[in-house]
C-alpha cells in the first residue's frame, strides 16, 4: 500500500458544495485514496513512502468533462484528431464521461448498440492514456430495446444511456418508455435539449423533457442553440434535473442559467463539458472557458463553488468515486496558481482568465508535471521523498 503526504497546501477547494474551502495543510493518500486532511502531523512524515511539497499552490480536485461524446479509441475521427486524452489532461482534465460515441457507421440495432456499449467500456477501463478515467460504453436507445436488456446491460457494468435525441429514437413517447426501462434498472440517463445540433439530432423544449424525464438536461445554455429562455427557466424551476453546461453554447445564456440556480438553491446541479466532439471543434481547455465565463459573470460567487460544477457536482450526479478532495475519494488532484497578471487564484478566474496548472495528480501520483494547454505557475510541486 503505497502511502503519499502531501505538504505545504495552500487553500484546498474540495469541489464539494456543501463545503467547497477545506482548512488543512497537508493531505495523506492511502492507494489512491484520500484518508486524510487537515493539520501537520509527525507521525505522516515518518510514515509516507513519498511526500510532494505543494509550495503553497491552490488545491482542487482534477477536472471532469461532463459531457463529451468520445469514440472508443483516443481518436477523433471528425477532425482526424489523436492523442485527444493527453492533451485534455494538458488542461487539468482528467476525466471525461462520454454521453455516447460519435464516429461512423454507429450501429442501430438492438444487438450492435449493446455490444458497443460493453466495447466502449470495456475499451476504456483497459486503456487508461496516463491513468486518465474515461467513462465509455454509453447505451444508445434504439428500437426493439426492452426491460431484459438493460438489465443485462446493468449486468456487465453499463450505466449510462447516451444522450437521448442523438440516435434512432427520437419520438418523445417512445423515448419517454425507454428512459423509464433505463432509470428503472438503475441508469442515469441525460438528453439533449435546444434546436437540433445536427441534421440526425432531435430538438427537444421544456414539454418534451419533462415528457422524456430525465435525469440530466444536457448543454442547457445551447449545443450549439438553447431552447428559449422561458423554457430554461422552467426546467430550471420545476423540474428535478441535473444540468450540463458546454463552452460551445452560449455565454450569455450560461451566465443566466448560473443566476437562476443560485437564486434556486440548485448551483448543485450544475456541471460544465466540453462536448466533444462538436461543431466548435473540441477543446482542451473548454472546462476552464466555461468555469471563467461562470466566475466572471457571477463575481459575487465565491469561485470556489465555481469549480464543484467541473468537478464534485458530476461526481455527484454519475456516483464517481472521484472529483472531490475529500476523505473516501480518489486523489486526483490539481495543484493550481494565478495567471498573469493576476496575483491570486479568485482574481484570475473572476478576471475570466485561466489559472496556472503546476502539475496533475491521479491517484495520489504526479502524471503530468508541466500542462502543455495553460499557462505555467512560477513554482511547481516538487517531491521531498520518493
Amino acid at each position: 500500500m503505497k502511502k503519499v503526504l502531501i505538504t505545504n497546501c495552500g487553500p484546498i477547494m474540495t469541489g464539494d458544495i456543501a463545503c467547497p474551502i477545506a482548512s488543512g495543510e497537508v493531505i495523506w493518500a492511502e492507494d489512491g485514496v484520500i484518508r486524510y486532511i487537515g493539520a501537520a502531523r509527525t507521525e505522516l512524515i515518518h510514515t509516507a513512502d513519498e511526500i510532494l511539497d505543494a509550495k503553497g499552490l491552490f488545491v482542487s480536485p482534477s477536472m471532469i468533462d461532463a459531457h463529451s461524446h468520445m469514440p472508443i479509441n483516443d481518436y477523433l475521427p471528425q477532425y482526424k484528431a489523436c492523442d485527444i486524452v493527453e492533451d485534455y489532461m494538458g488542461g487539468g482534465i482528467t476525466s471525461m464521461l462520454s454521453l455516447g460515441a460519435r464516429m461512423p457507421g454507429l450501429p442501430s440495432t438492438v444487438d450492435g448498440s449493446k455490444a458497443l456499449a460493453i466495447l466502449g467500456k470495456e475499451m476504456w477501463e483497459n486503456h487508461r492514456v496516463r491513468g486518465a478515467r474515461i467513462q465509455g460504453g454509453a447505451l444508445m436507445l434504439v428500437d426493439g430495446l426492452e426491460d431484459h436488456d438493460f438489465a443485462q446491460m446493468a449486468a456487465a457494468g453499463v450505466n449510462m444511456i447516451a444522450e437521448v435525441g442523438h440516435g434512432p429514437v427520437k419520438d418523445i413517447q417512445q423515448a419517454a418508455r425507454l428512459t423509464r426501462m433505463a432509470k428503472a434498472n438503475g441508469f442515469i440517463v441525460p438528453a439533449h435539449s435546444g434546436g437540433p445540433s445536427s441534421r440526425d439530432c432531435a430538438g427537444y423544449d421544456a414539454d418534451a423533457l419533462f415528457a422524456i424525464g430525465p435525469d440530466v438536461i444536457c448543454h442547457l445554455n445551447g449545443g450549439p442553440t438553447p431552447m428559449s429562455d422561458g423554457d430554461i427557466f422552467r426546467v430550471i424551476r420545476a423540474g428535478d434535473f441535473y444540468y450540463d453546461l458546454t463552452a460551445d453554447g452560449n455565454m450569455r445564456t450560461l451566465v443566466n442559467i448560473v443566476e437562476e440556480c443560485s437564486s434556486a438553491g440548485k448551483l448543485g446541479r450544475l456541471m460544465i463539458g466540453t462536448n466533444t466532439p462538436s461543431a466548435a471543434g473540441y477543446s482542451p481547455m473548454g472546462i476552464w472557458m466555461g468555469l471563467a465565463a461562470v466566475c466572471n459573470g457571477k463575481r459575487d460567487l465565491d469561485p470556489a463553488l465555481c469549480i464543484c460544477m467541473g468537478t464534485g457536482n458530476v461526481a455527484d450526479c454519475y456516483g464517481l468515486d472521484y472529483g472531490k478532495v475529500k476523505v473516501g475519494y480518489r486523489a486526483d488532484l490539481l495543484f493550481l496558481q494565478a495567471a498573469y497578471p493576476a496575483t491570486d487564484l479568485n482574481a484570475t478566474l473572476k478576471a475570466g482568465d485561466m489559472p496556472a496548472i503546476g502539475c496533475v495528480m491521479i491517484d495520489g501520483q504526479v502524471v503530468m508535471d508541466s500542462c502543455k494547454n495553460c499557462p505555467g505557475p512560477d513554482r511547481r510541486p516538487s517531491y521531498i521523498r520518493r
